[in-house]
């Protein structure tokens, strides 16, 4: 198994996406902005249909796309009477209806567009390698050296903003992050499965444990689970990659209900 090259590649790509979505998916979580998973997924979709039409790779797409919603979200939620999951329904509704109106216009065969709907981790190269190392990495740095404002501004935004802590810079800031995962993330898991590594492996470790540390380092562990045993059911059984992912870290999430927090 090891010895195919492109095995290698997807188990390296599984360690780092389960890592990297994982840790954003606490964030996400404590900010009680779930939903924005969805709604970044669709966006990077729109993205990398975007490129894919213009003959690019997806992420060249997805990057500035995702980017773009969040700069479109951030003022919304300002705005709008339903605050920030009546932005993100709004954005996510008109993201996925522009991918799917772009989509229709790839000709021939729409093979590597659907890709990105389900995900193909079997087809990684060095540079999505690169891209996922890169930004799982700076994820933990991020975390570890601005720990304590994220602690301040997870658990009470206002104290944190009155204590000197720049509270919007942050949360803009996780935002991006955001943004910047789900895109990288997009060829192992799909648009449409993405949000199940983003809020299952967080919501396990939240659950199993009051410590904001080792919240982040069982999503980690959990996420990692849940990709490379996902990998595993497709490579034995011969099952979609992304779906077997999304069961593996929705069983994990029952299993941690039976331990009581």
């Amino acid at each position: 198994m090891f010895e195919l090259e492109f095995l290698r590649y997807a188990i390296a790509g599984c360690v780092l996406t389960g890592v990297a979505l994982s840790l954003v998916g606490v964030l996400l979580l404590l900010m009680d902005l779930p939903f924005l998973g969805i709604c970044l997924s669709h966006a990077a979709f729109l993205g990398a249909v975007l490129a894919v039409v213009a003959g690019w790779h997806p992420l060249a797409g997805a990057l500035p796309v995702c980017a773009l919603a969040v700069l479109v979200i951030w003022p919304m939620a300002e705005r709008m009477k339903a605050g920030t999951n009546g932005a993100l329904s709004v954005v996510m509704a008109g993201t996925m209806g522009l991918a799917f109106v772009f989509m229709n216009r790839i000709p021939g065969p729409k093979s590597e567009a659907l890709m990105l709907i389900w995900g193909s981790v079997l087809t990684l190269t060095p540079l999505d390698l690169a891209c996922l190392a890169g930004t799982a990495l700076g994820l933990i740095v991020l975390i570890t050296v601005f720990y304590r404002w994220l602690t301040a501004v997870l658990y009470d935004r206002e104290v944190a903003l009155s204590s000197g802590v720049p509270a919007g810079a942050v949360l803009f800031g996780v935002l991006l992050l955001a943004g910047t995962t789900v895109s990288v993330s997009l060829n192992i898991v799909g648009g449409l499965l993405i949000f199940a590594l983003l809020v299952n492996p967080a919501s396990a470790a939240y659950h199993l444990t009051d410590q904001l540390r080792w919240t982040f380092v069982l999503a980690a562990l959990f996420g990692v689970i849940s990709t490379l045993g996902g990998l595993w059911l497709s490579y034995q059984f011969d099952l979609p990659a992304g779906a077997a992912m999304a069961l593996v870290s929705t069983a994990i999430f029952f299993l941690s209900l039976a331990t009581k927090k």
